[in-house]
């Protein structure tokens, strides 16, 4: 799974689900 910028939007929304806080660590490694 690769974080990319059109995604950023996306894990804002769903920031605040617990599956939404695994997907910013995500992002903040792939980035």
């Amino acid at each position: 799974m690769m974080a990319t910028k059109d995604d950023e939007g996306f894990y804002e929304c769903i920031g605040s689900n617990t599956a939404g806080e695994d997907i910013k660590t995500a992002q903040l490694i792939y980035a």
